[in-house]
């Protein structure tokens, strides 16, 4: 089993209110996710952050093994 995304303690802030708070989540290559929940509720948020193209305002999301704000997102991209 690879590990392919770890969200540790994810929070995330936009215009001074919290979209996402306190996530934690490991996404391996055996499973398979379906994200729901109501408008406003952080699903589009998470898999922008899963994308690369979003950072977290608090906690850590690594993925493929490079964590975010510390990688070449460019070079990520692609491997995602």
């Amino acid at each position: 089993m690879t590990e392919i995304a770890t969200f540790s303690s994810v929070g995330f802030v936009r215009d001074q209110r919290p979209i996402l708070r306190d996530i934690s989540w490991v996404i391996d290559s055996s499973q398979r996710w379906v994200i729901v929940g109501p408008n406003g509720a952080g699903k589009t948020t998470l898999l922008s952050m899963l994308a690369s193209l979003t950072y977290p305002t608090s906690g850590s999301v690594t993925i493929l093994g490079e964590t975010l704000g510390k990688t070449n997102v460019f070079e990520l991209r692609p491997r995602v």
